[in-house]
């Protein structure tokens, strides 16, 4: 696995947001069920270009994080309802891409975090983390790409 290092700026999400804890995936899964269909309610979206965006929300005894699945919005004051805004501050990213259908996705977000982060020499950042999925995203096809990108130092 090898990243691309690529900077972002600052930028706004909407869309929509609940808690999760660690191994839900498939519960992620229905947000986006949720999700794409209101997708174009979201104002100034790029219909090619979706995120999911995680932050960390760990508790006592309770861990868990947000999830997002949403949009880029310029005019993220325009919040349909039932949905959230969200600023992504700017970063530095390593950014790994997924190849193969979604449902291998959490197997590849496992190998970023648990082999090749700490064999990298890099540093994690608390900063969110990013899912970005564009014209290369087909669900359940082979040939699928999408983004996994990790906020480091």
């Amino acid at each position: 696995m090898r990243p691309k290092i690529v900077e972002r700026g600052t930028f706004h999400v909407v869309g929509l947001r609940r808690r999760f804890k660690p191994g839900e995936h498939e519960a992620m899964g229905d947000l986006w069920g949720e999700f794409a269909p209101r997708s174009a309610e979201v104002a100034d979206a790029d219909a090619c270009e979706c995120f999911g965006v995680i932050v960390g929300d760990s508790r006592p005894g309770d861990p868990g994080f947000l999830y997002m699945a949403c949009a880029a919005s310029k005019t993220p004051e325009r919040v349909p309802p039932g949905m959230t805004a969200f600023t992504v501050p700017a970063a530095k990213y390593a950014v790994f891409t997924h190849h193969g259908p979604i449902r291998t996705f959490h197997e590849t977000v496992a190998k970023v975090w648990k082999e090749w982060l700490p064999a990298s020499g890099l540093k994690a950042r608390d900063a969110p983390e990013l899912e970005v999925y564009d014209e290369r995203f087909h669900l359940e096809s082979e040939d699928s790409e999408c983004d996994v990108c990790v906020p480091i130092e």
